[in-house]
């Protein structure tokens, strides 16, 4: 996901930086054996974090939050806007 300023400059990408499987993946893998033998197996857990397929991006300037549909990952990862960060570049 690429962020752009007013110019339609970029100014930064996300990658993804999930940590846990959301309660609906935890779902699918409790009620599917294979896919949790799959999940266990993967040969690089950490790609999981990543995005696989981002398709829709929504900011709510009510919580500064931005919200990112991951659409094989089955997620939405949540970013905060920290308005105080003292590095421009990641005051986004």
């Amino acid at each position: 996901v690429v962020i752009f300023d007013a110019e339609a400059k970029p100014l930064t990408t996300l990658r993804g930086s999930a940590h846990d499987i959301s309660k609906w993946a935890a779902m699918s893998l409790d009620a599917n054996p294979d896919m949790r033998r799959r999940h266990r197996l993967a040969k690089h857990p950490e790609v999981k974090e990543y995005f696989r397929m981002p398709s829709y991006c929504a900011f709510d300037q009510a919580t500064n939050r931005l919200m990112v549909c991951d659409t094989m990952r089955h997620r939405i990862q949540i970013f905060e806007k920290d308005s105080n960060y003292k590095d421009p570049q990641f005051n986004l």
